[in-house]
């Protein structure tokens, strides 16, 4: 899958070399909401650092570029957190996790 990724959309962009990907020379594709959802659950790390974490071997400078990019093709579409619920689950009223229901 790797190699599908590098050769569609370019990622990852500066270590195809030391990952054994072939650089085929092609076109890549512009990148779609749903290619961007296939990347995050490909790449995404198996945990979140914590704030103290001053270097997580797992969110590299590579993975923030993605997600930067990624989030320049999100759809407008579809409910949004509210601030009210953010603050609910801050402040410990709520325990469930906000989550939003993302466009199919």
């Amino acid at each position: 899958l790797e190699q599908c990724y590098y050769c569609l959309h370019g990622y990852p962009y500066k270590k195809a070399k030391s990952r054994k990907l072939a650089d085929h020379n092609v076109d890549q594709i512009p990148l779609t909401w749903n290619d961007a959802l296939m990347l995050v659950e490909y790449y995404r790390p198996t945990y979140l650092p914590s704030i103290d974490d001053t270097k997580s071997p797992q969110v590299t400078s590579e993975l923030i570029t993605l997600y930067k990019k990624i989030s320049e093709v999100v759809p407008e579409e579809g409910q949004v957190l509210s601030v009210q619920s953010i603050i609910r689950y801050i402040d410990g009223s709520c325990d469930d996790l906000p989550t939003p229901s993302l466009p199919k």
